[in-house]
């Protein structure tokens, strides 16, 4: 009862998680490389 919301939930943030990852990984992907300094 609580632990299926429980375990949505986490699920629901791991998916969160992995999908702002892979959206971080390819703005700097698209992003030109920034000069050495």
């Amino acid at each position: 009862m609580i632990t299926g919301l429980v375990v949505g939930f986490l699920i629901d943030l791991a998916v969160t998680a992995l999908f702002l990852g892979a959206l971080l990984l390819v703005f700097a992907a698209m992003r030109p490389p920034r000069p050495p300094p």
